[in-house]
């Protein structure tokens, strides 16, 4: 893992066993993630977020899509990955809706912006926490072998 990485996103970012070099930026729900303050250097990120606003009945792809586009223009020559929304045991009745913001959030990247669905391998509940939404040391390091 890249030293400079920053990392945004909902509880799946924050409770990550990331290195101490890492900077992490909580958002709990996509329109969070305009008020994070970040850094004025990064040269990868990392962003994870949607599930809480899928989880809550809102759609979270508009704000998503917007804030890359912001993250595009105040790091223009950073590697940028937006790790697509986990389908996980606790929000499979939510399945339809999370393919759903998954594929538009696909379709409107930029095409320089990395995107990670790690759903077809992530699918077994071995890699979630007791919880069934948040990922445990197995899923995390699948998580960050894909990354």
């Amino acid at each position: 893992m890249h030293p400079e990485t920053l990392f945004i996103g909902s509880s799946q970012i924050s409770r990550w066993p990331l290195p101490k070099t890492a900077t992490v930026k909580h958002a709990k729900f996509s329109h969070e993630l305009f008020s994070a303050r970040l850094p004025k250097h990064a040269s990868r990120i990392v962003v994870y977020c949607g599930s809480n606003d899928i989880l809550h009945g809102l759609d979270p792809v508009d704000n998503v899509l917007k804030f890359v586009e912001a993250l595009c223009q105040r790091y223009p020559d950073a590697d940028i990955t937006i790790l697509a929304i986990l389908l996980s045991p606790r929000a499979t009745k939510f399945a339809a809706e999370i393919r759903r913001a998954n594929d538009r959030i696909r379709r409107g990247l930029p095409s320089d912006v990395n995107y990670v669905n790690m759903n077809r391998t992530l699918v077994h509940p071995k890699y979630y926490c007791e919880d069934g939404l948040h990922l445990n040391a197995i899923g995390y390091e699948v998580w960050e072998r894909a990354i």
